[in-house]
């Protein structure tokens, strides 16, 4: 009976089923539905570490089948309703984290092998930022990070830079690289210093002159979701401790015009970044009442009260939403709205994603009454109810956006 719901409702999971027959046996034990611990995922990791200590491309391909298995089993267990859209966020952030762990500390011991060294001459650490930062990872999300090193004591400067920029090198051919008929696993760089500009990775040093001189209300607003993902825990803290908090939770007021900056970048992104002939109110991230709504409501809220208010200072957006409305920054009504939105959205998104299987049609609500009705059945309608589950959500976009005009635009 699951069989057949699932290969009726998505066409990912049918193509995914069809590469890994063994696993349509997990589909008579919840049991073996459940996403797999992180500690579980960690043992795998350090096994197919110590058994591929010299080859990238047995390693990478152990690090993707991993995560190809396990994201079929988190879709499964969705819709098989073993597990709700919370727990799927959250298996599928520690999917990320344990593989992006293991991935950057191959890459540290092969380089320190490859240039002949005892010791790596650098600690480096990886932070996750936007949806990856917050562990709200979609089935069809990349993870945003950003890079960072910091030379080892002693150690020649030009040295851990060409040591941190051929790990980086080695971390994304292991990621992304054409090593493995398994699918890439993405990653995205872009909220770096200097965005799509800048290196991939800079030194510590440099990371603090720059978000203490140049960085933008934006880049500070961006921070609000970072975290320690892998490598050198210390240099993470210290880069979140010493750089990140201070401007993610400054203790000033945002002045009249760091909110006119936020402001006037979220109208631009509304209207540079949508898709050509995609309606406003049918896209999920972008469109009006969609995620970005909800997010940088949220976020701007944070921003202005989390210097002040140490229980704010959190990553994921419905925690921050609930802490805020508990203190009463934003009243039970207009919470409600937003978290009522960024659920159904974020859910439309994976059931979107699980239907057609298409990362570049995940965020665009379809038309057709075929497709809205399977992407429903994910939600828990019932079949045939398209366009019920259309009304609804566009009703519930509709309201939230009300409440980002309010909230965020002041008007």
């Amino acid at each position: 009976q699951r069989l057949c719901h699932v290969l009726s409702n998505s066409r990912f999971l049918g193509d995914a089923l069809n590469k890994s027959v063994e696993s349509v046996t997990w589909l008579g034990d919840d049991d073996a539905l459940i996403a797999r611990s992180r500690e579980s995922l960690d043992v795998q990791c350090r096994s197919s570490l110590s058994r591929n200590a010299d080859g990238i491309n047995d390693f990478a391909t152990s690090m993707r089948a991993m995560r190809r298995h396990e994201i079929e089993r988190i879709g499964l267990a969705r819709l098989s309703g073993v597990m709700d859209e919370t727990a799927c966020l959250t298996g599928m952030t520690d999917v990320y984290d344990a593989i992006i762990d293991a991935a950057l500390t191959w890459a540290i011991r092969y380089q320190t092998s490859a240039m002949g060294l005892g010791e790596p001459p650098a600690a480096i650490v990886a932070i996750g930022m936007g949806r990856y930062g917050g562990q709200e990872v979609n089935f069809s999300s990349d993870a945003d990070m950003i890079l960072l090193y910091r030379p080892a004591d002693g150690a020649d400067e030009q040295v851990a830079n060409q040591f941190a920029r051929k790990v980086v090198d080695a971390l994304r051919q292991v990621l992304q690289g054409p090593t493995t008929l398994e699918p890439k696993i993405e990653i995205d760089l872009d909220l770096r210093p200097e965005g799509k500009n800048g290196p991939l990775i800079r030194s510590y040093a440099s990371c603090r002159e720059y978000y203490s001189s140049w960085a933008n209300t934006w880049e500070h607003q961006a921070l609000l979701r970072a975290r320690f993902v892998a490598g050198d825990r210390a240099l993470g803290e210290d880069f979140l401790h010493d750089i990140a908090n201070p401007l993610r939770y400054p203790i000033s007021p945002l002045t009249d015009a760091q909110l006119g900056e936020i402001r006037k970048l979220k109208a631009r992104m509304e209207a540079e970044r949508l898709p050509r002939g995609v309606r406003r109110d049918r896209h999920l991230k972008l469109g009006k009442g969609g995620l970005a709504d909800v997010e940088w409501t949220v976020q701007l809220l944070q921003l202005q009260h989390a210097g002040d208010n140490a229980s704010l200072r959190l990553n994921s957006t419905l925690a921050t939403l609930d802490e805020l409305e508990r203190r009463r920054f934003i009243d039970r009504g207009d919470a409600a709205g937003l978290r009522k939105a960024w659920r159904r959205c974020t859910a439309a998104r994976n059931g979107n994603y699980l239907w057609n299987g298409r990362v570049s049609q995940a965020d665009i609500l379809p038309d057709d009454m075929y497709s809205l009705g399977g992407i429903a059945v994910y939600l828990g309608y019932d079949a045939h109810r398209g366009q019920h589950f259309e009304n609804d959500l566009m009703g519930t976009m509709r309201k939230a956006r009300d409440v980002a005009e309010h909230l965020f635009y002041g008007r």
